[in-house]
């Protein structure tokens, strides 16, 4: 018994460490979660803080409301000789810029409001696209009603993209629904070619400067028709 006695302290101690570890495991994995998700949201306010500042210091401007593409890109000061607002913020879905996720924008007067998102949605896999974007224009077009959207760029495989002919169909969709809702409003994105992103979604520099020019093309042709026919 005696002899026992050590072998079964062991394997109670053993037992207990996994039990431990296991543990100590998911609260790591839900405070990963957690964290993630603070991160996200203080990201979040804090650009919605510079959007509104930015608007504070234009008058009837062109706002454009996207996510980590656009916060990415570098805008003309002006367009048609209005002057251009990114409003991007990394990570956003359609959904957040619902309700006070637009909030940045009272009291402004847009004089278009171009919307690019979608690829988050995609993402996570969204099931509410077009409900999302139908709720979003109606509160949009009360601010403006003159509204433009982007179309999302295709995926590739990479860091951020495990299965990009499923995320890519899922985008096709979407902006298949662009198509329907906004008609001659839509602008899809260009084609980029192969190896055109850094990490399966955000764009390499040669890529993003001609996805960059069709955006501000597409801009141009909502906010100025006219010289866009010249």
């Amino acid at each position: 018994m005696k002899r026992a006695l050590p072998w079964l302290i062991s394997a109670i101690l053993l037992v207990a460490f996994g039990a431990s570890f296991s543990e100590l495991q998911r609260v790591r994995k839900r405070f990963g979660e957690a964290t993630t998700s603070i991160h996200y949201h203080v990201h979040a306010d804090v650009r919605r803080a510079i959007i509104a500042q930015q608007l504070t210091r234009v008058e009837v401007p062109i706002v454009v409301v996207g996510d980590s593409l656009i916060e990415a890109a570098t805008f003309p000061s002006a367009i048609c000789g209005r002057p251009v607002v990114n409003a991007g913020i990394g990570g956003a879905k359609l959904a957040d810029f619902r309700s006070t996720g637009l909030g940045f924008l009272s009291g402004t007067h847009p004089a278009l409001i171009v919307i690019a998102l979608g690829m988050n949605d995609a993402l996570g896999g969204s099931e509410t696209f077009e409900s999302d974007l139908v709720q979003l224009l109606k509160q949009i077009r009360q601010i403006s009603q003159n509204v433009a959207a982007f179309g999302i760029s295709e995926a590739e495989s990479g860091p951020l993209v495990a299965n990009s002919a499923a995320l890519n169909n899922t985008i096709a969709k979407e902006n298949e629904t662009y198509a329907k809702i906004m008609g001659a409003a839509f602008t899809p994105s260009p084609s980029l070619g192969s190896r055109h992103t850094l990490d399966g979604v955000h764009l390499a520099p040669a890529a993003y400067q001609t996805w960059a020019n069709s955006l501000f093309a597409a801009i141009e042709a909502a906010a100025c028709p006219s010289a866009a026919i010249r």
